[in-house]
């Protein structure tokens, strides 16, 4: 039986929250001219300070030095040992790197610095393509969001943990919302599916080093209105710990609903039957998401960037220990999104005018003094 602790923060202990600390560009990261991305899905850094990076267009998981120049990628596209056709994740197990593999359907592993060790089917592993993988030989699996077209969605998706081939499943994480999560539109005999842009399912953080997990719940607590949950569990023990962590609701402008259905994405390139069909699927709620982005840094804390007034340069993001104290918040350019923190160094993308996607390092001078 898995054992649940609970936490409730009032809001007199945020009342004492630490003063904010704010980003600033680190001048001396410079990536490398050649560096073309359009998509980065997956961004961490190496032990030894090199960053590996994934990008949907290119067939390779880069690696680039710890100033952002070029090296020679850690795979490349193929089909044989250490080769990939389409990673979309990587992360690491203790002292192991993973690089999950959509077309070949398996998973790479490396060793700290970066050498080769095998290969293995995600099937043996985990029973389907994993999200994510997590110490104990489990895997994070977000299960029956794959339909075929003539299958209606499930009311809810399940994140599960699970293990071996067939899959056993070892715990329910959670459940996602179908509704929340997108739209699936049929016309003749295609169909078109699009993401919620106001969704506000529950988040997901997997620890940097797979030892740990962040169920986020977006929405208010029923018995708390003004509060949301953040439930901490043990990869290998899977034992739980929950703490309620108070927030301000903000709520939903007509403008941005205004704007999701005419300015949204793919919107301009779907038949017109599609797109007149959007208005009918989109998901409405009263306020935004209580947290927008959830990731961890290097010493397990919870960095969760909270909706803040829209006419603002500036985005808020709240560092939370596994207690639910507010160790610091931290003020981010707007268009900056972070992917990975080490120490004071925050890694990431921001679009440029063109809309695409250029790698970019922040420094918070103070933050390592904010240490648990």
């Amino acid at each position: 039986m898995l054992a649940i602790a609970l936490v409730l923060i009032t809001a007199g202990t945020q009342a004492l929250a630490p003063p904010r600390l704010r980003a600033t560009p680190d001048i001396a990261f410079k990536p490398s001219a050649d560096l073309q991305l359009s998509d980065v899905t997956a961004l961490h850094f190496a032990r030894r300070g090199e960053i590996l990076l994934v990008d949907r267009s290119q067939q390779a998981v880069l690696r680039l030095d710890s100033l952002g120049r070029t090296l020679p990628p850690l795979a490349r596209a193929g089909d044989g040992p250490g080769e990939v056709r389409r990673a979309f994740a990587l992360g690491w197990l203790g002292d192991t790197l993973w690089v999950a593999d959509a077309i070949l359907r398996r998973l790479t592993y490396y060793s700290a610095d970066l050498k080769f060790l095998r290969t293995q089917p995600d099937q043996d592993r985990c029973g389907a393509s994993p999200m994510a993988l997590v110490l104990g030989n489990r895997c994070l699996v977000l299960r029956d969001h794959a339909r075929p077209p003539t299958e209606d969605d499930p009311p809810a998706f399940p994140m599960v943990l699970t293990t071996g081939s067939p899959p056993l499943v070892l715990d329910t994480i959670g459940l996602l919302a179908a509704e929340r999560l997108r739209m699936r539109i049929r016309y003749a005999d295609a169909e078109v599916q699009l993401r919620q842009p106001f969704s506000d399912v529950p988040l997901l953080a997997v620890d940097q080093d797979g030892r740990g997990l962040a169920w986020i719940d977006r929405q208010p607590d029923p018995g708390h209105p003004t509060s949301f949950t953040i439930t901490w569990i043990d990869g290998q023990t899977r034992v739980r710990h929950t703490v309620h962590a108070p927030f301000v609701p903000v709520p939903l402008p007509k403008t941005a609903i205004d704007s999701a259905l005419t300015h949204g994405p793919r919107l301009g390139r779907l038949p017109p039957t599609v797109s007149d069909s959007v208005p009918r699927h989109l998901y409405r709620p009263q306020n935004r998401p209580a947290v927008l982005v959830g990731l961890f840094d290097d010493r397990h804390r919870l960095w969760l960037r909270v909706p803040d007034a829209t006419t603002t340069t500036e985005s808020t993001w709240r560092v939370v220990d596994r207690a639910g104290r507010e160790v610091t918040s931290v003020l981010l350019p707007r268009p900056f999104r972070p992917f990975a923190i080490r120490g004071h160094r925050l890694l990431g993308t921001a679009l440029d005018d063109d809309d695409v996607p250029m790698l970019l390092q922040y420094r918070v001078d103070g933050l390592e003094r904010r240490s648990q």
